[in-house]
């Protein structure tokens, strides 16, 4: 439905000579990608209101975001299987996260492990991306230092203590993107430059 009404408003951009035909089919992939995105974190954060976690779950979104972005990752076949795989995830990572948290610490060990594996792989350049090689590079690079910042900050309000609940979203952000980035790995979702 959502890629029908964005097919049609590009359309309307096309037949009112703001766009050419040429860029017609890039418009609808980023405008598309775009509004998925939009309903993926509007469901996290409402799920993150429900639940009365509103601060912990937008710092899992702006951790996790930032960093799936570089490194990529595991992707699954169509939106809806993607949408219903993220919201179990996220459902998921609020039960680990409630789960563990008097024990936080083996939380920030797994999200350096995790911070091992990124600063390993760097990142996995996917079919649907297909990134020219100076482009993996720098997309490497990016999730190096997005991971070691990431990281960062979990240590800074470990330190800081009171922030267990975030601290514990933030390590689950992190691993959560290290094992999508395995993942993707194992199941070949990989070109290679």
């Amino acid at each position: 439905m959502a890629e029908r009404t964005i097919r049609r408003l590009v359309g309307l951009l096309l037949k009112n000579g703001l766009i050419s035909e040429v860029e017609y089919d890039d418009f609808v992939y980023v405008l598309l990608g775009d509004v998925e995105s939009l309903i993926v974190i509007t469901s996290i954060l409402l799920i993150g209101i429900i639940i009365g976690q509103v601060v912990p779950t937008a710092a899992f979104l702006i951790c996790f975001f930032s960093l799936r972005k570089r490194t990529g990752g595991y992707h699954l076949d169509s939106y809806l299987k993607c949408y219903i795989g993220t919201l179990c995830l996220y459902v998921m990572i609020t039960v680990i996260a409630y789960t563990a948290l008097e024990c936080t610490e083996i939380l920030l060990c797994f999200a350096l492990i995790a911070m091992v594996v990124v600063m390993w792989f760097g990142s996995i350049n996917h079919p649907a991306m297909n990134m020219e090689t100076d482009e993996v590079q720098e997309s490497k690079t990016m999730s190096r230092i997005v991971v070691s910042m990431e990281i960062s900050v979990i240590l800074f309000l470990k330190w800081l203590g009171n922030a267990e609940m975030i601290v514990a979203y933030l390590s689950l952000a992190i691993v959560l993107c290290a094992i999508l980035l395995v993942l993707a790995k194992l199941t070949g979702q990989e070109v290679k430059v």
